[in-house]
């Protein structure tokens, strides 16, 4: 994979979704999802749900899967996401966006979050 490659993730406090985002083209292609439904209903679980999110971005990011990171998530969420996110995984983040998006499909994401381009 190139250095500028974009990924999305959508998520909330029970499931994520991973996104490969073609910035030229403004297609979303889905790459991984990953579920908690427990962690909905509870603090601690969907915390526990955070760290697996972060600890799986930092295996793609390691994989050279992307290097710019695009977060799409409630404020709660992305609250516990954040201080879990490795240095490198943390500063490949271009765009957050405070929203629970996490039951669009890829077309209906592309439509509603802009890309940025640098």
């Amino acid at each position: 994979m190139i250095d500028e490659t974009t990924v999305a993730l959508v998520a909330d406090a029970s499931r994520a979704h991973l996104f490969r985002v073609e910035v030229a083209t403004g297609t979303w292609t889905p790459l991984e999802t990953f579920d908690h439904p427990g962690a909905g209903r509870h603090t601690l679980e969907a915390d526990r749900f955070a760290k697996h999110v972060a600890a799986e971005l930092a295996r793609s990011y390691d994989r050279q899967v992307f290097r710019r990171l695009i977060v799409v998530a409630p404020a709660e969420f992305i609250g516990m996401l954040r201080p879990e996110l490795p240095k490198r995984v943390a500063q490949a983040v271009v765009g957050e966006r405070t929203q629970d998006l996490a039951s669009l499909r890829g077309d209906e994401l592309s439509e509603r979050i802009p890309v940025p381009h640098e």
